[in-house]
């Protein structure tokens, strides 16, 4: 690490040719300049000197100091052509552009998708500069094929510091979490990677705080955890389905880890008591993490099979202010959040876009999610009226995937009814119904 570091201009051509060893793309030289390859020597005290007289922000160091254009490129874009990209980070590639110009950048970023490497991408943090970051060079653009939505967790932080449940604005949520230009796909996240750093809070230690130490045994019913854990499970489900064409999550988060990262420093004694995920956590079946991990496998697995993320932006069914409803629909699934701690809806009823039966294929009550069970997932919920309405148990906090089932049209009963019953000893599965 120490070499590459010091060979910096040598490691864009090294990337080339050592399939499998990693490049540091990136630096980041925060002002306590005692962290990692950044004390290595002399020369990276030297590079951040040189990058503060320059006019760097010195909270955000990630630049190559002292290297020709075509060089800062071949570093940034040194990584396995096979692989995605994620080297449009805010802070170098406003850096770039600010030095080297925009032209350059743009050709970098159009050059980071080789001719004849299929599925590679390249996603840029979203400087707000730029409003041609994920346009396509033929439009002026800068290449770039998705956007991080960089303006989703910083809501979710906002409205978990300073509003009470009941004074959730489910307008405000809709129009934050699907705020993006057409034609331009964002990677969704509930959570950055700063908040499980030392000195922020991830959702779940933002939700349950100190309670997580204490409580989180299957079978405690801390009403603390209860919100937590119901909450954190519906925050990152709408966040999947109407943030984006793509999804983000740092380890850990999609089960609660319940502390920070902390790399060692002075300010810790040079402590690697931090520097760590906790991972037997999410192993042990007696505590909740195991619940908040199964239930994030189960959202991403019905995402993938469904191909979610590829489909159109959400389209809005039925929202309730007051009774905190949202109702959405993407691709051919439906989904129903309640987020009232207060009322569960016996009779919700809903337009929607065609009739027909609807099952439950994902609730976030369930009991081995963490939940309490109230919906029994064997129901099938047939449409009312000639425009078509659903009528749905939504129990508090809880959110419902449903998906309609098809059914078969009159000429397709006519011909199974034209075939006779299945002959004796046929196996269960071909009776007729």
């Amino acid at each position: 690490m120490k070499h590459r570091h010091r060979s910096a201009p040598n490691v864009g051509f090294a990337g080339d040719m050592e399939k499998g060893v990693p490049d540091l793309h990136r630096r980041h030289g925060p002002p306590i300049l005692c962290r990692g390859v950044e004390v290595a020597d002399n020369f990276s005290a030297k590079i951040v000197g040189h990058l503060v007289r320059r006019g760097h922000d010195v909270l955000y160091i990630e630049d190559l100091a002292g290297q020709r254009p075509f060089h800062r490129q071949r570093f940034h874009w040194s990584r396995d052509q096979s692989s995605d990209h994620d080297a449009g980070r805010r802070a170098p590639v406003a850096a770039q552009v600010h030095h080297d110009g925009p032209a350059h950048h743009r050709v970098a970023a159009g050059r980071a998708r080789p001719s004849g490497v299929l599925g590679a991408r390249v996603r840029a943090h979203a400087p707000p500069f730029a409003p041609g970051l994920c346009r396509p060079l033929s439009e002026g653009g800068s290449g770039f094929t998705h956007r991080l939505a960089m303006g989703i967790p910083d809501y979710w932080i906002k409205i978990l510091k300073e509003r009470r449940d009941e004074e959730w604005d489910l307008d405000e949520l809709w129009g934050v979490l699907t705020n993006r230009r057409y034609g331009e796909p964002n990677i969704a996240y509930a959570e950055s990677h700063d908040q499980a750093l030392v000195g922020d809070k991830t959702i779940a230690f933002r939700l349950m705080d100190k309670e997580m130490y204490w409580h989180m045994k299957r079978g405690d019913n801390s009403p603390v955890i209860e919100r937590g854990v119901a909450l954190h499970k519906m925050i990152r489900l709408v966040t999947l389905v109407l943030g984006g064409e793509g999804w983000l999550n740092f380890m850990g988060n999609e089960f609660g880890h319940p502390e920070w990262v902390d790399f060692p420093r002075v300010g810790n004694n040079w402590s690697h008591q931090h520097c760590r995920r906790q991972w037997p956590l999410v192993d042990d079946q007696d505590l909740r993490y195991s619940e908040l991990a199964t239930f994030d496998r189960d959202m991403i697995a019905l995402a993938r099979a469904n191909n979610l993320l590829a489909t159109p932006k959400a389209q809005r069914l039925y929202v309730h202010n007051d009774a905190k409803v949202l109702i959405v629909e993407r691709g051919n699934l439906i989904f129903a959040f309640n987020f009232s701690h207060l009322h569960s809806y016996s009779d919700c009823r809903f337009e929607v876009p065609k009739g027909g039966c609807y099952r439950v294929v994902l609730d976030s009550d369930a009991n081995v999610f963490g939940g309490h069970g109230r919906v029994d997932p064997g129901i099938t919920h047939h449409t009312l009226c000639k425009n078509p309405k659903l009528r749905l148990y939504l129990p508090s906090r809880t959110a419902l995937v449903l998906i309609r089932e098809e059914t078969p049209s009159r000429e397709q009963k006519r011909s199974l009814q034209r075939k006779g019953p299945p002959p004796s000893g046929a196996p269960s599965g071909s009776v007729r119904r």
